[in-house]
C-alpha cells in the first residue's frame, strides 16, 4: 500500500479504492432492485407498483394487473387475481385421509396449507414443505407449477417489509465503511494521531499500532462489501 501510494498519491488510491468498491454495491444494488420490483408468470413480466397492508400489486405494460392479497399477516388465507383468474392459498386443518384415497402424512387432523388451482383442483402439503405435494404419488400437476411459484413469491411480499428502502440503505452505508476502511489502510498514521488527539500530545504511534489500524482498514472495506453483497443478494433471491 505504502509503494501504491508514493507512486500515485494517497488520494488517488482512496478514490480508486473507494469508487471501485462502491461501483460494485451500486450494481448489485440495480441487479436486486430489478429483481425485487418485477414477477413473471405465464410468459409476462409484472412491474411491482405498491405495496400495502395486507395487499401487494404489480402490474403489466398492457395494463394487466396481478393483485395478491392476505387477510393475516404470515398466516391466513392468500389470494391472487390476474387474468381473471383467482388462485387461492390457505392454512386449515385437514384430515388424514379424503374421499379421493390420497393418503396424507397429517395424523389426527394437522394444520397444512391447502393451495387451490384455477380448475378448483386442491394440493395439500405440510406446513413445513417447500413444494406442494401429496404423500410419494399424487405430485402436483404440471399446470400447476406456476401458480405455485407465484404464489410463493406474492407470499414473500405479503409477510415480509418493503425491501425497497434497503436496496438503497446498503450502497449507501457500505460506501461509508469502504471509505473509513480506506482512510485505515492508506494513512493509519493520520488516523492514529485524530485518535489520541485530546489524549496524546507529541506522541508517536508504535509500528504495531500502525499495522493494527492498517489491517483493521482492510477487514472493513472487505467486510463491507461482502455484507453488502451478500444482503442485497439475498434481497434479490426474494
Amino acid at each position: 500500500m505504502d509503494n501504491l501510494c508514493s507512486k500515485y498519491g494517497k488520494g488517488k488510491v482512496f478514490c480508486v479504492l473507494l469508487f471501485s468498491l462502491s461501483a460494485l454495491l451500486v450494481v448489485m444494488a440495480v441487479f436486486s432492485h430489478m429483481s425485487y420490483s418485477h414477477i413473471t408468470y405465464r410468459g409476462y413480466r409484472f412491474r411491482l407498483s405498491h405495496i400495502e397492508s395486507g395487499r401487494v400489486v404489480f402490474v403489466e405494460p398492457n395494463g394487466s394487473e396481478l393483485v395478491g392479497t392476505s387477510g393475516f399477516r404470515g398466516t391466513g388465507k392468500v389470494t391472487i387475481y390476474v387474468f381473471d383468474e383467482v388462485i387461492s392459498h390457505e392454512l386449515r386443518t385437514v384430515s388424514t385421509n379424503d374421499n379421493n384415497d390420497r393418503s396424507f402424512t397429517f395424523s389426527g387432523g394437522e394444520l397444512a396449507q391447502v393451495f387451490t388451482f384455477p380448475n378448483g383442483e386442491e394440493v395439500v402439503t405440510s406446513w413445513w414443505a417447500n413444494n406442494p405435494r401429496n404423500r410419494d404419488r399424487n405430485a402436483t400437476p404440471p399446470e400447476a407449477a406456476e401458480e405455485w411459484q407465484l404464489y410463493q413469491s406474492i407470499r414473500r411480499y405479503l409477510t415480509d417489509d418493503d425491501m425497497r428502502p434497503l436496496i438503497v440503505a446498503v450502497p449507501f452505508g457500505g460506501s461509508l465503511f469502504i471509505a473509513l476502511g480506506a482512510w485505515l489502510a492508506i494513512d493509519p498514521r493520520r488516523f492514529w494521531e485524530w485518535e489520541h488527539m485530546f489524549t496524546v500530545a507529541n506522541g508517536e504511534p508504535t509500528e504495531f499500532a500502525l499495522v493494527m489500524h492498517r489491517f483493521s482498514g482492510y477487514l472493513m472495506m472487505i467486510g463491507a462489501t461482502a455484507f453488502g453483497v451478500f444482503m442485497l443478494y439475498l434481497v434479490a433471491l426474494r
